[in-house]
């Protein structure tokens, strides 16, 4: 179906008016933005810390794009590029899968979950926006997603489930429920099973995340635990099939993860733009269920969380 003109051309100034306020915001609103400033900084002597294997495994593209966005803009140029391209990269490919319509942007952005990683979390965001833009792109551009864990290091997971579960459709065309729950239980196996030989890999590998995390520990409360197991049911009721299975992987591998891995709801904040594509299309009352339970998920963490209350200027974390 082709999209109308005016309605492509309107969702697109939209993305790109979210990516412009997003990379306005005032400096110091990010939790991390002195240390980015610092990184831009240091990027060629961070780099030149590493060779062989641990070059290849710390992402040695956001260091390039570090010390070139830092040379080309300065420090606080290059923040506000980053913040700037990720944006609305993710925002590009959030419309693509939902042919241009404006809510999924809205919703994709609203939810902290994922718009913390244009907000604070700038490396992951990066990759996270350039793996969406090149996802939903067309011919030989989408191979270049490989190149994503060369940004941001979560990415060698998300690229393995992403040519794992292309494999699997490939034999399962139909991508019904009962494949979706199949790829949700095998990735929450999978997820409990690497959590116990995840710290000897990333250290073998020289990951810099390999001094940073202890691997067999979760600072989770259960309670995000116990909210995503009561809205399986009924996501698996409400959601299509085309882009609920791929989300079904996160999410069992965060569920898994979630009492053993602190890397494991890191993988997950990738796959939002998938939950944001997952509206039903055949039903209209299901739709607006759907729509209804990620507005709901908006409000609850957003003002619950410390995130929008810094946004507006309420908080001063």
């Amino acid at each position: 179906m082709q999209v109308a003109q005016p309605s492509r051309s309107f969702a697109l100034a939209m993305v790109l008016l979210i990516a412009t306020l997003l990379a306005a915001r005032p400096m110091g609103l990010g939790l991390d933005d002195e240390n980015y400033l610092e990184y831009f900084n240091g990027a060629q002597e961070i780099l030149s810390r590493y060779e062989g294997l641990s070059y290849v495994f710390n992402e040695p593209l956001w260091l390039l794009l570090c010390y070139s966005a830092n040379a080309l803009l300065g420090d606080e140029g290059a923040l506000r590029f980053v913040i700037f391209a990720s944006s609305a990269f993710a925002g590009v490919g959030v419309a693509r899968m939902n042919r241009w319509s404006l809510l999924p942007i809205v919703l994709y952005f609203a939810l902290p979950t994922s718009l913390k990683n244009h907000v604070d979390h700038l490396r992951q965001g990066f990759a996270l926006g350039l793996y969406v833009f090149l996802f939903t792109a067309e011919g030989r551009w989408r191979t270049l997603r490989f190149a994503t864990p060369l940004v941001h290091a979560s990415f060698w997971v998300v690229i393995v489930i992403d040519v794992l579960l292309a494999r699997y459709y490939d034999r399962h065309p139909e991508r019904t429920r009962v494949d979706a729950l199949k790829i949700l239980l095998v990735s929450a196996g999978v997820s409990v099973a690497l959590s116990f030989g995840l710290a000897q890999v990333a250290a073998a590998l020289g990951f810099r995340q390999a001094d940073v995390y202890d691997f067999l520990a979760s600072e989770g409360s259960g309670a995000a635990f116990l909210s995503w197991l009561v809205l399986l049911p009924v996501l698996f009721a409400l959601a299509n099939r085309q882009y609920f299975g791929p989300f079904a992987a996160f999410l069992g591998f965060y569920l898994g993860g979630y009492y053993f891995s602190p890397v494991a709801a890191r993988i997950f904040e990738n796959s939002y733009f998938l939950l944001c594509s997952s509206a039903p299309t055949a039903s209209r009352s299901k739709r607006l269920v759907f729509w209804a339970i990620l507005i709901a998920m908006c409000i609850a963490l957003g003002f619950t969380g410390s995130l929008y209350p810094r946004l507006l200027g309420m908080s001063a974390d």
